[in-house]
């Protein structure tokens, strides 16, 4: 296998702003159940899978958990950020840290670059709004990831020649567009200048860079000014967002070798381009059909792993190319076969509408806002006067216009924000539950004896009786476990055992909601712990606490501990078998090994790559019945 395959796979992550503009909270979207909102959904299907990504081995056991953001070009809408920022900021943060790990990594190249910030359409917006979405997306890209951008995602990867004159202008190193949007390449060192090939049918060989200069209005090339492009393989990004490849890592891997020429000793790369969330979104477990191709078909294959700014840098164009000008120069992308037609007139895409669908309404809808737009002007002249003066006036005015407007006597539930509403009602209704559940107590323990009489000879329990004793007992499990918090002992499995058998036995359903939260959060703290200290006491407590969960039939999230587990075996295990080792058998450490590795087990963890080093230990680890 040669050595001069390259793959880059390019996810564009982005959600349009959901948030309510009154209370800036996102309300509650019954399509996304049984999560809150589209943005938790997709988060726990695709952003959160892709930094914590499971790869398996042949008996299904994790083999290894891995960040896919570390070997995966990608951009993030601003607004999706800033949302992850403050809801999922342990995903957040494994994607910025994913940008830094890949600049150590790629040669100081980082995978992420920015995007214009509000997905706007770059070809349709005025000269004025291309430079301020640009600015914007690159001043929050900077905050985040804490270095300049060397490239920039068109939304759609749309583009005209105004918009490439702009993006020139901020000397971006590379673009990345569908082979679609190409119209013809020649050679850099051509010496026939009409020595052109036509490859406005996708045709254009993807495995290169290209390099696009800027033409002015009477048709000359300026070669001080340009721009270098990738264009992504359609057909296997294709495959990715439409095509369920990613069911297989392996024939997904085999399709990515077979776009690759045999015949060259040129370097080629393979640039394969879709929306972020097909990884696991679109594409259930997507993530880890990535997560195996990147970390291991790549590497077996002979398939290096890079992203578009190191090969580069290193692969300099040595094609250039004139892009297609759209209909009448508006423009091209890759979800528009009318160049950028269906953001602006009915030109004939099809988004899954119900037939007879169509987009008659744009055209005029869009004209009607550009005449507004120009009655309005005063207006809008005089608004932006009265904010500037409000903002830049003298020190404290706004704050006197504010609380001008929020006089005593005129504030009322109405005029708070969602989110205070929630909270005041919330403090209404735990007062009066309460009490509630002080009388289901009352009726729980008047009439514990009629319950054993009612079971015994078969009567069915009424809702007035079932009720308060289905409430009474979930209270208890969640007292019971709440005092675990720092006492978890033998006494409280049997007093919570009790409680759950007792629910079982009567046929009563227990809300065990609060319980298993308390309980996640105790196993998450001892795990965390273990981490930053190992040892025999918390193997042992933390084996038994699995144990309990599993008996009293509670939920655990596992995913939180593999995630805490998988540092434990790459970071701890090693060095402490090491110190067995050299020490020849500390009868303590050997404690803590065997707990780290039947923790693991129960965590659905492959223990085969570490059965070597288990061996060198001594035989009685090899035979040991706990392992």
């Amino acid at each position: 296998m040669k050595k001069n395959q390259y793959l880059t796979i390019h996810g564009h992550f982005y959600q349009p702003p959901i948030e309510n503009p009154w209370t800036e909270a996102i309300e509650q979207q019954e399509s996304a159940a049984p999560y809150h909102n589209w943005n938790e959904k997709i988060a726990s299907e695709c952003y959160r899978p892709n930094s914590v990504s499971r790869i398996l081995d042949s008996q299904r056991r994790i083999a290894d958990i891995v960040n896919n953001y570390e070997r995966v070009s990608f951009n993030f809408g601003p607004t999706l950020l800033s949302w992850l920022e403050k809801k999922v900021p342990e995903t957040y943060q494994a994607i910025i840290d994913a940008d830094r790990k890949s600049i150590e990594k790629f040669s100081g190249h980082g995978n992420a670059i920015a995007q214009a910030y509000n997905h706007i359409i770059l070809p349709l917006a005025n000269h004025r709004d291309k430079i301020t979405q640009i600015k914007w997306g690159l001043a929050d890209f900077e905050y985040r990831f804490g270095r300049q951008s060397e490239s920039i995602w068109l939304p759609e990867t749309a583009i005209n020649h105004e918009t490439l004159e702009v993006l020139i202008v901020f000397a971006f190193k590379f673009l990345i567009l569908s082979p679609y949007q190409a119209k013809r390449v020649r050679p850099l060192d051509a010496k026939n200048p009409d020595q052109w090939k036509d490859v406005s049918d996708g045709s254009i060989d993807v495995r290169h860079p290209y390099r696009c200069f800027l033409i002015d209005k009477k048709g000359k090339k300026d070669t001080s000014k340009y721009i270098d492009i990738f264009f992504c393989h359609g057909e296997l990004s294709k495959a990715v967002g439409f095509e369920h490849t990613l069911r297989d890592a392996k024939i997904f891997t085999s399709q990515i070798q077979r776009a690759y020429l045999d015949n060259t000793n040129q370097n080629q790369l393979i640039s394969i381009c879709t929306d972020g969330e097909s990884y696991g979104h679109h594409e259930p477990f997507g993530d880890m059909a990535l997560a195996y191709l990147l970390y291991v078909e790549a590497e077996h294959r002979n398939i290096q792993i890079t992203n578009y700014a190191e090969f580069l840098d290193k692969n300099p164009p040595q094609w250039e190319v004139e892009l297609k000008e759209g209909p009448n120069g508006a423009g091209t992308a890759w979800s528009c076969f009318h160049g950028v037609g269906r953001w602006y007139r009915d030109c004939g895409c099809q988004t899954d509408g119900k037939p007879g669908w169509n987009q008659k309404w744009r055209e005029p809808l869009k004209k009607s806002c550009y005449v507004k737009s120009i009655k309005d002007k005063s207006e809008y002249e005089h608004l932006k006067s009265e904010v500037k003066s409000l903002f830049c006036g003298r020190k404290n005015q706004l704050l006197k216009s504010l609380q001008q407007n929020w006089i005593d006597g005129l504030f009322s539930l109405q005029d708070m924000l969602f989110e205070e509403r929630e909270e005041f009602f919330e403090i209404i209704m735990r007062v009066k539950m309460k009490k509630l559940h002080q009388i289901y107590q009352k009726i729980y323990a008047e009439n514990e004896n009629l319950f054993q009489i009612m079971f015994k000879i078969g009567i069915p329990m009424p809702q007035e009786l079932k009720i308060p004793a289905e409430t009474t007992l979930s209270a208890q499990l969640v007292n019971e476990v709440e005092n675990s918090k720092h006492d978890f002992d033998k006494k409280f499995y049997k007093r919570t055992l009790n409680i759950v058998e007792k629910a079982e036995k009567y046929g009563f359903q227990l809300n065990k909601d609060i319980s298993e939260k308390t309980i996640n959060d105790i196993l998450y703290a001892r795990f965390q712990q273990l981490y930053h200290q190992p040892d025999v006491h918390n193997c042992a407590e933390l084996i038994e606490i699995l144990e309990i969960t599993s008996n009293l039939k509670i939920a655990i999230k596992e995913g939180q501990l593999q995630d805490i587990m998988i540092k434990i075996l790459k970071q701890k295990l090693p060095g402490l078998i090491v110190e067995i080792v050299s020490n020849n058998m500390i009868d303590e450490q050997y404690q803590i090994v065997t707990g780290i590795i039947q923790l693991a087990y129960r965590l659905n963890f492959s223990m085969s790559s570490y059965k070597e080093k288990l061996l060198t230990i001594d035989k009685k680890m090899s035979e040991d019945p706990n392992l």
